[in-house]
């Protein structure tokens, strides 16, 4: 009986000590924290990295978006870095959602993102992978996903879990026309230490990219060899 109640001791202090809110700001800097008060022009939160942490405010003119450990998603400002992009040849190109004139997704500008899952511990693991919240597919050990995105902006994926709460993520700073690889391989589903669990490595240099999906082993290439290809709905947007 005793032993009983220290692991649902410690499951409980998992859930609270990982459990995390994201504030991005508008020069797109990510910051891990437990939001205490949104107030009318600025936000108080104690940052999840500092042990002991005092209270940080932002300014909500700062503030591009947050996401809370719930999933809820709230946007506040748009960010300079959401519309232009300058690349090394001096070319400035517009990556905020591509939209027609009449108010529509322009469906011919979009991102790729490639996830591959491995699971070292059992073949029967599943996945559950969410997008800012919003569930997308349960990945099979050894399954691949290549998944069409229009909406441009911060995207955060994640595993959701009853069990855990505050499990590793990546954040994307999705770009249209920008090509993404993902690679989820769990280790030991049953450590108490989230990043034990399972790591999600995030790929944007185009080299390891290309590397990356056009690898033997993960198949993207052809494309018909993937497991899972899919596309966002363009009535209902994943960054807003």
């Amino acid at each position: 009986m005793t032993r009983i109640l220290v692991i649902l001791c410690v499951l409980l202090i998992s859930q609270i000590c990982f459990s995390q809110d994201l504030i991005i700001t508008i020069d797109k800097k990510v910051i891990q924290c437990k939001i205490l008060e949104v107030g009318i022009d600025k936000v108080r939160y104690k940052n999840v990295d500092i042990k002991k942490s005092p209270v940080f405010e932002i300014l909500i003119a700062d503030i591009h978006s947050i996401r809370y450990s719930s999933g809820y998603f709230q946007k506040y400002n748009t960010s300079p870095a959401d519309s232009v992009v300058q690349d090394s040849t001096g070319n400035i190109s517009y990556n905020s959602t591509a939209r027609n004139p009449d108010g529509s997704i322009d469906t011919t500008k979009f991102a790729m993102l490639y996830f591959v899952y491995h699971s070292r511990s059992s073949d029967d693991l599943l996945f559950p992978l969410y997008f800012n919240g919003q569930y997308i597919c349960k990945l099979k050990n050894n399954t691949r996903l290549q998944y069409k995105i229009f909406s441009a902006g911060m995207l955060t994926a994640e595993r959701k879990s009853r069990s855990f709460g505050g499990e590793p993520m990546v954040n994307i700073d999705v770009a249209q026309g920008g090509v993404y690889g993902i690679n989820i391989e769990i280790a030991n589903p049953q450590a108490y230490a989230a990043d034990r669990r399972f790591s999600m490595q995030l790929i944007t240099e185009p080299t390891e990219v290309k590397n990356f999906i056009e690898n033997e082993f993960y198949g993207f290439k052809p494309f018909k060899t993937c497991d899972f290809k899919l596309q966002e709905d363009p009535n209902d947007l994943l960054i807003e």
